[in-house]
């Protein structure tokens, strides 16, 4: 069940950004090319593991800019196909986020 009326993820199919990462990995996933890297990723958790530690460290790392953006894509790469193994959607993060945005946090109202 998609977003639209055509039941798809949008009316014109022309996803970006996160949600085509999102729906590539799952293609890969369900029936991957032969040779697939992602779907090594989601065969051997060893390699997961090791390419998110390594990338996140590569990001801490990073001193500029441009380098940042490009770990993070990294990371958001193999962080998306963690949770796509685990048939986590990122619409379920982004769901709990939006319900950790809503917590109000008020102040003990002491005096200054």
């Amino acid at each position: 069940s998609g977003f639209c009326h055509l039941e798809t993820d949008t009316c014109w199919n022309n996803l970006k950004g996160f949600a085509k990462l999102e729906k590539t990995l799952e293609g890969r996933k369900n029936n991957a090319p032969e040779g697939s890297y992602s779907k090594r990723l989601f065969t051997v958790n060893a390699l997961l593991v090791s390419k998110l530690r390594e990338e996140l460290e590569e990001f801490i790392a990073a001193q500029c800019k441009e380098h940042k953006i490009e770990e993070a894509a990294d990371v958001f790469y193999f962080l998306t196909a963690s949770l796509t193994k685990d048939n986590i959607s990122l619409l379920e993060v982004q769901s709990l986020l939006n319900k950790r945005a809503l917590k109000i946090t008020r102040r003990p109202g002491d005096a200054k």
